[in-house]
């Protein structure tokens, strides 16, 4: 797999896997918490994303990430996050990224269609508020582009017609 390739599955498939942790949790925020940040998540992923991804570019090492921490700490407590999320979330974005980038070729595409179905499908169920949908939406989204992109970037400037 080429570089640039690899660089833009692994991001891809570390979006992904983080809007679906966000799925998973939906219902604990919509319920216990009462309160659901559809917006400070999608960006606090989005920007993870860059930045681990800008760092994977410049082939950093893991420990730099692991460094990254502290600062999603105080960004998810400053966004009034409950503390049991502000605690996890940056550890689950960090050993993600980590376990992602250790491998040349990823193929879960078919593995979070299913997830985001069937998480999709449950959270219809348990919660009464469609902006969950966004995220289903972004996930299906960010799995085609993605897919694309990375296949695009692999083809050699030559031979691309668009």
């Amino acid at each position: 797999m080429l570089r640039n390739q690899m660089i833009v599955t692994h991001a891809y498939h570390f979006l992904c896997e983080i809007l679906l942790v966000f799925l998973l949790m939906l219902p604990i925020f919509h319920h216990k918490y009462l309160m659901v940040p559809y917006w400070s998540y999608l960006l606090l992923a989005v920007g993870t994303c860059a930045v681990f991804t800008l760092m994977h570019t410049k082939k950093m090492s893991n420990m730099l990430y692991f460094g990254a921490l502290p600062v999603l700490f105080i960004t998810l407590y400053l966004l009034n996050y409950p503390v049991v999320f502000t605690i996890i979330l940056p550890i689950i974005f960090v050993w993600r990224f980590v376990f992602i980038k250790k491998y040349q070729d990823i193929r879960k595409e078919k593995q979070y269609l299913l997830i985001t179905c069937l998480l999709g499908a449950i959270n219809i169920i348990l919660i009464n508020d469609p902006r969950y949908l966004i995220y289903v939406l972004a996930l299906l989204l960010i799995l085609f582009f993605g897919f694309m992109v990375s296949h695009y970037v692999s083809v050699h400037k030559n031979q691309r017609q668009m």
